[in-house]
């Protein structure tokens, strides 16, 4: 199963071997150790060889230093490099600030991950049950709610999305309003169990953000102000910027070079209309590892026996425990990582918004990373040599990869190949994960969904049933061989 889920289109695009020159520009760095430059400049080569990415901010947290660089030109052939002061839409990464407010009202007594929605609105909503099951709480946190992906609603522009979708989007959504949410939150008829199957959705947060201003009777701006701003020391994360900071707002753009609107809203923004800057995305960052930090550990924790924190994404092992959150706006897109136990984490943020960036993002890890390393021998050199280099690196260079992420690394890498089309590299990989960590459930059940894309429904049964037997509750797993057995259910 993916580790990911990310609101994207769905189209494939090929990767360029070519190698562009990073123009880089390391600022206000406190760690200054030639390995953590080498190595940042070394993904940063490798993150702008892609010929859709043109400029990237990376910052690298490790046990309490941080570091952080710029590379590239923000707005092709205008030599603009970003800089500490560059302001980026962080999209959804806002879920997370979100979610770490609910923690808190959660740790204050204020509510519970069990509450019935309707508790905390002031309008009835008896449209928000099914078959008598209440939306809670926890269905929101992991997007099991069963409501719609946005209010708005714009299903019909998703349905024939070209390459309009951002400007039919956005002028969609720029003149909704918060009455007009509400009205519409009661229109809503549900068609599903709470609880029962995920779906993205942006409407969840905005509800919170709501729930939240009901419970403690001030705007979901000041909270974020009182609760998360002040005590990160963020001092350029906002939902709404003065006309200076608006000039230092980066512009985007899609996989083809296509200037992209912002993102405007007039709802609460917790889905995604956060803004910041790589410095305040790195305190950030710190408040989240901040074992002293009862709120940020609170969010972290997984919802409902799921793969979700807070809105948080999060995968643990018997060595290493993955907090993730992913964003991205029409054309920027983020990815926000780190590991609690290592006390080291990532922040890599682009002002390019395509149907593969986020797989390319999210291969960047804080040290030398197998995802890269493997997917560069896996293009030069074939399976064969790759299996033979993943078992050398993992003999003889141990102190310089950290294997005990291995299994999320390779996890990635295998979707990433998927979305290539690579298919047989990506079962290649997979299967690798499962040799590698033959008691992963998640391994076998990646591996499922790659012999299904190759069309091979056999082996594709076969490893979902593994899946199962190491994880008796895998809904997912569940699903898939229920389907694969029994085709006329869907």
């Amino acid at each position: 199963m993916k580790l990911l889920s990310y609101v994207l289109l769905l189209l494939l695009f090929s990767v360029s071997c070519k190698v562009k020159a990073p123009l880089a520009s390391s600022t206000q760095s406190s760690l200054a150790e030639d390995d953590v430059k080498l190595m940042v400049d070394k993904k940063a080569s490798w993150l702008l060889s892609h010929p859709e990415i043109h400029a990237a901010s990376i910052g690298v947290y490790k046990g309490g230093k941080v570091s952080m660089f710029h590379y590239g030109e923000l707005d092709p052939g205008k030599g603009n490099k970003p800089t500490d002061s560059t302001i980026y839409e962080i999209a959804s990464i806002s879920k997370t600030f979100t979610g770490t407010l609910v923690a808190q009202a959660v740790l204050e007594g204020k509510m519970s991950l069990e509450d019935d929605v309707r508790k905390h609105l002031k309008e009835a909503y008896s449209n928000l049950t099914f078959e008598g099951k209440p939306i809670q709480i926890k269905h929101l946190l992991t997007h099991t709610s069963g409501l719609p992906r946005a209010l708005p609603n714009d299903d019909h522009i998703w349905q024939n999305p070209g390459d309009s979708l951002a400007f039919k989007l956005h002028a969609l959504a720029k003149d909704y309003s918060k009455e007009q949410f509400l009205r519409d939150l009661g229109q809503i008829k549900l068609s599903t169990l709470p609880g029962s199957d995920y779906a993205y959705s942006n409407l969840n947060p905005n509800l919170i953000a709501h729930i939240l201003e009901n419970i403690y009777g001030t705007s979901f701006d000041e909270l974020l102000d009182q609760i998360i701003f002040k005590k990160a020391g963020l001092q350029s994360t906002r939902m709404q910027l003065t006309s200076k900071e608006k000039a230092r707002l980066a512009n985007g753009y899609n996989e083809k070079g296509v200037l992209m609107p912002h993102m405007e809203s007039p709802l609460w923004g917790a889905d995604g209309g956060l803004k910041s800057t790589l410095p305040d995305l790195m305190k950030y960052m710190a408040f989240q590892l901040d074992r002293s930090n009862a709120m940020a550990q609170k969010s972290q924790e997984t919802v409902a026996g799921s793969s979700h924190g807070y809105f948080w994404t999060v995968r643990e092992s018997k060595s290493t425990k993955t907090v993730s959150g992913h964003g991205g706006a029409f054309g920027t897109q983020t990815w926000f990582s780190f590991y609690p136990q290592q006390n080291n984490g990532i922040v890599v943020i682009t002002n390019e918004s395509g149907p593969n960036t986020a797989s390319i993002i999210s291969g960047m890890v804080p040290w030398n990373s197998l995802y890269i390393d493997l997917f560069m021998k896996l293009k030069q050199e074939g399976r064969e040599k790759t299996i033979a280099f993943y078992n050398y690196l993992k003999t003889s260079k141990t102190k310089e990869y950290h294997f005990e992420t291995a299994e999320t690394e390779l996890n990635e890498l295998g979707y990433h190949l998927l979305e290539e089309k690579r298919v047989e590299d990506a079962i290649a990989i997979f299967d690798l994960n499962t040799q590698e960590f033959p008691a992963s459930a998640n391994a076998f059940d990646s591996l499922g969904e790659a012999y299904l894309a190759k069309g091979d429904k056999n082996l594709s049964l076969k490893s979902y049933k593994q899946a199962l037997a190491l994880d008796p509750n895998s809904d997912n797993a569940k699903k898939m061989i229920q389907k694969l057995e029994d085709p006329s259910k869907k």
